[in-house]
């Protein structure tokens, strides 16, 4: 609970944050050991280290390139920099995502080691790759195939596109489903919409509300393909490893991605999918095209052969490599 929790103004947000982190700091103060996840815990994180008096050992957990995100503000740009920066004589280890974000904080900060978690989930059972729930739910004949978008609804990520090019008669069988939630922007209220209006309109497109994690592979399993179709709109974008790339991946669904550097790179490396070149819907369309006249069988392998290589089994034996060597500096 926060006392300035009633304010609304801006200057009252600011004092809001303020009490929220020297609240954290003072609750974990004397804590052995805390993982930060992404950069505003981390100020709790480095303010505790000294409240402590230097005995609190940090984990940075670097979920997407921090100060490079998508619409930053300035204040919270300078903010991120100087605390990403003080953490580099702070913290005992930094984790991310992608090789390339992985590389960038090397090259700004000059971390001389920077782990590499990739955001995979577990190898599935067979049950839950025989899924064939979409089609059930949503009436969908065995003879066509369905793409699969998951995630938020929001700009930049391909939506625009690729809901206009299913609502053209030009794919024939192809079914686009997506799955998520409304964004909160003026921008993604006007994306639900149009996507809205367009099924209503269109049989071969379908909308449904965001499901639990704990559900969500069994209706990815149960699609044909997977889109993730992110922009370069900015440095954390182009650098990217998304969650749904591999969620797509780990239920054997082969991918349609952007020609976005690690991304593009997973998806070259083991020809488990289709790069596009770039978003027009002239491109995304031909890459659709090209995805469904290649073999099945051959990319579905090839997807497996990915889940052999990123699944959580082996990112957690890198997890539990950082944590031994952490308690062993706690002692």
């Amino acid at each position: 609970p926060l006392h300035l929790r009633k304010y609304e103004s801006r200057f009252f947000g600011i004092l809001k944050f303020c009490e929220l982190i020297l609240k954290f700091a003072f609750k974990i103060r004397k804590f052995n050991i805390v993982h930060c996840h992404d950069c505003t815990p981390l100020i709790s994180g480095l303010l505790a280290k000294i409240m402590s008096f230097g005995k609190l050992k940090i984990i940075y957990d670097a979920h997407e390139y921090q100060t490079e995100i998508h619409n930053l503000g300035s204040f919270r740009k300078k903010l991120f920099c100087i605390t990403e920066y003080a953490a580099k004589f702070f913290t005992e280890k930094l984790i991310t995502v992608s090789p390339s974000i992985a590389k960038e904080y090397k090259m700004k900060y000059r971390y001389r080691e920077v782990d590499i978690i990739y955001n995979s989930p577990k190898l599935q059972n067979q049950k839950t790759l025989e899924s064939d729930i979409l089609r059930q739910l949503l009436k969908i004949s065995q003879n066509n195939k369905i793409f699969l978008f998951q995630g938020s609804i929001v700009p930049n990520r391909g939506i625009e596109e690729i809901i206009e090019i299913f609502a053209e008669p030009v794919l024939k069988d192809c079914e686009l489903v997506i799955i998520g939630f409304e964004g909160r922007s003026s921008a993604s209220k006007r994306l639900f919409f149009r996507l809205t209006e367009l099924t209503s309109k269109h049989e071969n497109i379908h909308y449904l509300p965001a499901v639990s994690n704990k559900e969500l592979l069994k209706y990815t399993a149960s699609a044909d393909f997977g889109f993730c179709l992110t922009k370069d709109t900015c440095l954390n974008h182009r650098y990217s490893l998304p969650n749904k790339l591999f969620e797509y991946l780990s239920v054997n669904i082969p991918v349609l991605v952007s020609a976005l550097p690690d991304m593009s790179r997973v998806v070259e490396n083991h020809g488990c999918g289709v790069v596009a070149k770039d978003h027009s819907r002239k491109e995304i369309k031909n890459a659709i095209q090209k995805i469904m006249a290649l073999d099945y069988q051959n990319l579905s392998i090839a997807t497996q052969n990915v889940n052999q290589e990123y699944c959580w089994e082996n990112q957690e034996q890198k997890l539990g490599r950082i944590y031994s060597e952490i308690f062993v500096l706690a002692k």
